[in-house]
């Protein structure tokens, strides 16, 4: 009994502790959500996430940066990401200046410069300062829906995490889908057929 209320005590201590931390930074508990996007505040950044499809945005200076971009599979139609396209050289940290001539700043719904662009050529204009300086245009295709392109690196990350814990031991399989006559059968019929 002693060795529990110790136990206890133990952890109201560590729970207090982490409590206390005031400079930790935090998630708002109830970010704002709309049919498109997720809107909150970490670390006392502003962060416009997509709900689904598109890369990140965080909102600094006045502008959108691109937070993320997602890699993808360019030689998979399915997975191909715009904007690491050849040529298209556009990284995390870049500001999105303008789509199609049209200027973009953070009061625009940066959604809106998107409309109706799947498939289509788009010239954004980016680069690594929001006044624009040393900024330069590039001609992307944007898909209609990237939730591939999130659910590849939610997976990508999964696998690297598995190894790198396991020291490179064991191995991270994805199964899209596990109901019966699907994926899982490649995996479970010669598991019980042993």
């Amino acid at each position: 009994m002693k060795y529990i209320l110790s136990a206890f005590l133990l952890l109201f201590a560590a729970s207090s502790l982490c409590a206390a931390q005031t400079d930790a930074p935090t998630l708002f508990q109830k970010p704002t959500v709309s049919r498109t996007h997720i809107v909150f505040v970490y670390a006392g950044d502003l962060w416009i996430v997509p709900r689904e499809g598109g890369c990140d945005y965080k909102v600094e200076n006045g502008r959108y940066r691109f937070a993320k971009i997602y890699n993808g599979e360019n030689w998979n139609p399915q997975l191909r990401a715009p904007l690491t396209q050849p040529g298209v050289n556009v990284k995390a940290g870049d500001y999105l200046l303008a789509v199609n001539g049209r200027e973009i700043r953070a009061t625009d719904n940066v959604y809106q410069f998107f409309e109706s662009t799947a498939n289509k050529q788009v010239v954004i204009k980016v680069g690594p300062n929001p006044d624009g300086t040393g900024s330069r245009e590039v001609t992307v295709v944007p898909i209609p829906n990237e939730g591939g392109l999130r659910n590849l690196a939610w997976i990508e990350g999964n696998r690297r995490k598995v190894g790198e814990l396991s020291g490179g031991k064991l191995a991270y399989v994805y199964l899209p889908d596990t109901v019966f006559g699907s994926y899982c059968d490649s995996f479970v019929r010669p598991i019980i057929h042993l």
